[in-house]
């Protein structure tokens, strides 16, 4: 499925992190029926486990390089909350049961992932600019 999805590449700054909710939904969007298909079936987890594995595995470590000197558990909330926001779960709660456009879908995860890197204290323009504009 992650093949079928064509899934972008895991991000590796503050500004691709920022931008990947527009580009993971975006592949959702694209697929919406599959996507959907795959929510709900005895596939999920089997998908879920191995995409998602691997981008928790990348964030996790990128957020552990953005705030090192926070505690591991701090981080590792941090990395959990993002991850969240990066799951055709939420996608599909935003866009089917909050009826959201599929933009204000990206705002709010962009906005949540950018709060969350700023509660840690990272400081980046990015963030700021996502603050500014989303909130």
């Amino acid at each position: 499925m992650a093949a079928q999805l064509k899934v972008p590449l895991d991000p590796v700054s503050v500004e691709e992190l920022l931008a990947y909710p527009k580009a993971l939904f975006s592949r959702f969007e694209a697929t919406t029926a599959l996507t959907k298909a795959a929510l709900h079936s005895e596939l999920y987890d089997r998908m879920r486990t191995a995409d998602t594995e691997k981008r928790a595995a990348a964030i996790g470590a990128f957020i552990d390089t953005l705030a090192p000197d926070r505690s591991q558990e701090a981080r590792k909330r941090a990395s959990a909350n993002i991850r969240y926001f990066l799951i055709a779960t939420t996608w599909h709660y935003y866009r089917f049961y909050f009826g959201f456009t599929l933009e204000d879908t990206e705002r709010c995860a962009r906005t949540t992932i950018a709060q969350t890197l700023q509660g840690l204290g990272v400081t980046d323009p990015a963030i700021d600019r996502v603050i500014r504009e989303d909130t």
